[in-house]
């Protein structure tokens, strides 16, 4: 089972945002984005929040100018099921499209056609 670095491609997002695959010299900006917005109870520790990233089969981070300013944590049952556990933007950031449907959508792509999980479009009823 790979964890957190699975199958991201590199996106690029609204204004010089990134969005790939967490590596693990982020894990610890991350772990602090989401602290800052209301996780802390979910990412406790550093040891903690890298045994969580390890069991995810992706996270992924929005990088501006070197800096982590969004996490995306997606988990499956890696049949059919698949949702978004986490996703956070820095408040600076936010209402710039980084977590918009169109901007994470080429990031979840390869990740779900490997689990054979189903990505429904946004305009399907």
């Amino acid at each position: 089972r790979q964890g957190a670095g699975m199958a991201a491609e590199v996106t690029p997002a609204p204004d010089g945002v990134t969005i790939r695959a967490i590596a693990p010299d982020e894990f610890e900006a991350a772990r602090q984005l989401l602290r800052a917005n209301g996780w802390e109870r979910r990412v406790g520790s550093a040891d903690e929040f890298a045994r969580l990233l390890a069991r995810s089969p992706l996270a992924l981070v929005a990088v501006e100018d070197g800096r982590v300013v969004g996490f995306l944590r997606a988990i499956t049952d890696g049949m059919t099921n698949g949702y978004l556990s986490m996703l956070v933007v820095a408040a600076p950031q936010r209402e710039r499209g980084i977590a918009l449907y169109p901007t994470i959508m080429p990031a979840l792509a390869p990740w779900a056609d490997k689990l054979g999980v189903v990505v429904p479009s946004p305009l399907a009823g």
